[in-house]
């Protein structure tokens, strides 16, 4: 009889077994691009993968895809690739549905978001100064930071009176200084040029006059930028022997060397001997950099480039031979973030001492241009794009503590040229192996910090300091997990529920329990049909053995 209720008890558990199937394990993952935003700038070439982490994936569909026709979307493997040519923001978004091998499959709704920044045109750098000459002639200084687009510059000039010139130029080459001198009185000369636009306002253009200058232009067919000047009064020696002021420009260059370079011009004949250049650190050295300066130079115009980290010897100071005549120094290096202050003078033939002093203070690479943005899914990762033509042994890609200044997590790049002039990273302040980046990685830190606050992201130089930099404010970002898991607090992943458990919605952080006596036959339950009651308590009196 024994025997007989075994082999009963037996098959019964087999039917139960087949009326109550064990659910399918919950495999396939999108915690690394779901609900998340991928940020591109026209031209670059992109590889977003946004299948399910299956390395057997046979479909991926989206209900909603909009994308640029610049890019495509692979319904094999899930991945957005091609060359981005618009702006805009695209998205591929509603029900999604991930095959895999073996019959697998997952499905949600879900989001990615492609952000592509229009091309913006640099602004161009412009400056106007009076020469202060016999002609009373001006001088523009313009800087273009990309290659201006054929026939796109526009230089306006307008006086007090309403009066404006403005001509069209062709292409400028990049990232090199361009200058024009003019007597200000040359300028009434374009009103029957059928090349300029001249607008005669109150009074023609004159000694004397409020100038100002605009210069605007585009790069691949943007939108045009423009920068002005502010007025400037154009005015005149007295006569042939009293000079007047010397012109003087410093412009900080604002390159990883923090170099400045400073223009200067003698507007009347000087005593010979008498032109000289002192630069003066403003703190902690005592000691200027003296340069004795030849008069015989072309138009009497003085141009170098001056880099502080050195020793502001003869390979700092770029310039033609014949303008240095001599130098004396006891100067020694002073770094980024210096101040000098830079003074031209010279004798003129009334042996009156004529100078001009003006101060400028070595920066850095442009803290600008730089994306930042949380990713969805992971523990405080965070997704960072920066421009670099080449980076140094020790560069640090880092988040940075803004109250105390110390590296709390980042990744340490090795030197060398920089692919693209791009660097795209992730950087994790818990995990080691989310932080990445397309630029070879020399070493990893991270701190374990708790997820939240602001934090500042930085790129660092060994040699210049922080070239970059961002602030940013990380919040707990959870994953999508499906039904029959919930959300762990302790690593933000996706674990199934227990046996005798079940959930059936998306993104939990809770399973509900199976009603009294009643179990599951496995983990990740998604449904309250999934709860039994085991057949061995139904039956009365019995006893496991």
């Amino acid at each position: 009889m024994k025997k007989l209720l075994s082999t009963l008890l037996g098959s019964m558990v087999l039917l139960t077994a087949s009326l109550f199937p064990v659910s399918a394990a919950h495999a396939g993952n999108i915690q690394n691009w779901a609900y998340q935003t991928f940020t591109y700038n026209i031209g670059d070439t992109i590889y977003l993968d946004l299948g399910c982490s299956e390395p057997e994936t046979t479909s991926v569909t989206f209900e909603v895809i909009n994308l640029p026709p610049s890019l495509t979307f692979s319904s094999a493997t899930g991945v957005v690739s091609g060359t981005i040519e618009e702006s805009g923001n695209f998205s591929l978004s509603g029900d999604y549905r991930c095959e895999y091998g073996n019959g697998g499959a997952l499905y949600t709704s879900t989001t990615a978001t492609l952000s592509i920044a229009p091309l913006v045109t640099p602004f161009p750098y412009v400056d106007l100064s009076s020469l202060n000459d016999a002609q009373c002639s001006a001088k523009i200084m313009m800087l273009f930071p990309e290659t201006p687009d054929q026939d796109s510059v526009l230089i306006e000039i307008s006086n007090q009176a309403g009066t404006t010139l403005s001509l069209r130029k062709n292409s400028y080459s990049p990232r090199v200084f361009i200058k024009e001198e003019f007597p200000i009185s040359d300028l009434n000369s374009y009103a029957d040029d059928t090349d300029a636009t001249f607008v005669v306002g109150d009074a023609p253009f004159a000694c004397g006059d409020f100038i100002s200058v605009t210069v605007s232009y585009s790069t691949m067919g943007t939108v045009a930028s423009e920068a002005t000047s502010s007025p400037v009064e154009i005015r005149n020696s007295n006569n042939s022997t009293q000079g007047s002021q010397p012109y003087l420009k410093l412009i900080p260059l604002e390159n990883k060397a923090c170099e400045f370079k400073i223009i200067g011009k003698i507007p009347t004949t000087p005593l010979p001997g008498s032109v000289r250049l002192d630069i003066y650190p403003t703190i902690g050295f005592q000691t200027s950099f003296l340069f004795s300066l030849n008069e015989n130079a072309e138009d009497l115009e003085y141009e170098f480039t001056v880099n502080p980290d050195s020793d502001l010897i003869s390979e700092s100071i770029n310039s033609n031979p014949a303008v240095l005549s001599s130098f004396s120094t006891g100067f020694e290096e002073t770094g980024c973030l210096s101040e000098f202050e830079v003074i031209l003078s010279y004798d003129d033939l009334d042996y009156q001492i004529r100078q001009t002093s003006k101060f400028v203070v070595a920066t850095g690479s442009p803290k600008v241009a730089m994306t930042v943005n949380q990713l969805s899914g992971q523990k405080c990762t965070v997704h960072v794009v920066v421009p670099a033509e080449e980076v140094e042994d020790g560069t640090w890609l880092q988040l940075t503590d803004p109250t105390t200044g110390n590296r709390a997590a980042g990744i340490e790049l090795q030197g060398g040229e920089v692919e693209g002039n791009r660097i795209d990273a992730r950087i994790s302040l818990n995990t080691e192996s989310d932080s990445n980046s397309t630029q070879r990685i020399s070493d990893v830190e991270v701190s374990g910090s708790s997820c939240g606050g602001t934090w500042l992201v930085e790129l660092v130089d060994p040699l210049a300091g922080v070239l970059y930099s961002k602030d940013i404010t990380l919040v707990p970002q959870f994953p999508v997990c499906n039904a029959g898991t919930v959300i762990s607090m302790a690593d933000f992943s996706c674990v199934s529920v227990p046996k005798g458990f079940y959930n059936k919605n998306q993104s939990s952080f809770n399973s509900t329990a199976c009603p009294k006596g009643m179990t599951t036959l496995s983990t990740g339950s998604t449904s309250p049909n999934d709860c039994y009651k085991p057949i061995v308590q139904s039956i009365a009196s019995f006893k496991s053995p």
